[in-house]
């Protein structure tokens, strides 16, 4: 598990975070890693079995739809107001990690008096629609989704699909960083 934290730093903390505290939550399909960063050292690591096939068992139960489409509702209106019953769906599966990232931070002030700055949201669970705006109202924090390519070049013609899917490879990225970061 330390090395998989390790590449999740690598590809997400970028020189311009280092002063800061970072909370890295990596949304997996059958567990999420909270990681705490600060000065770009690793903090706090904290896994727990609420993740991104829980997101759409939630939506292929309550719809009675298979997964597929669970999966492609989850993508297109996951947390956003699109449609808000659709949203009460998964609300109880988002508020236990947003109760998870609550309980780290307020840890972390108590034992250290840091704060975390800023929330970066990795893995294909991060991808529910709205996910990142659902967490930063809730957190009053910023919160982003990854982008492990930021320093990678790429044409541009890539862009958009990118932009799309990047968060899932995080760790991948990180692998391949590898004795870049020095």
């Amino acid at each position: 598990m330390l090395l998989i934290n390790i590449k999740l730093i690598r590809a997400l903390v970028k020189y311009q975070d280092k002063s800061n505290v970072i909370c890295l939550v990596d949304i997996g399909e059958r567990s999420t890693t909270i990681n705490v960063v600060a000065q770009g050292i690793l903090k706090v690591s904290h896994s727990f079995d609420v993740a991104g096939e829980d997101f759409t068992k939630a939506f292929s139960d309550s719809l009675q739809i298979d997964n597929r489409k669970a999966e492609t509702i989850k993508r297109m209106y996951g947390l956003t107001d699109k449609n808000p019953g659709i949203k009460e769906i998964v609300k109880p599966e988002a508020e236990a990690i947003l109760k998870k990232i609550q309980n780290i931070a307020d840890e972390l002030y108590l034992e250290d008096k840091e704060r975390i700055g800023k929330v970066i949201l990795s893995g294909g669970g991060s991808m529910i629609a709205g996910g990142a705006d659902y967490f930063s109202k809730q957190l009053d924090l910023p919160v982003e989704l990854a982008n492990p390519l930021i320093d990678i070049a790429y044409p541009p013609t890539l862009d958009e699909a990118l932009k799309k899917i990047s968060s899932g490879f995080t760790i991948a990225v990180g692998m391949a960083l590898r004795g870049f970061n020095k």
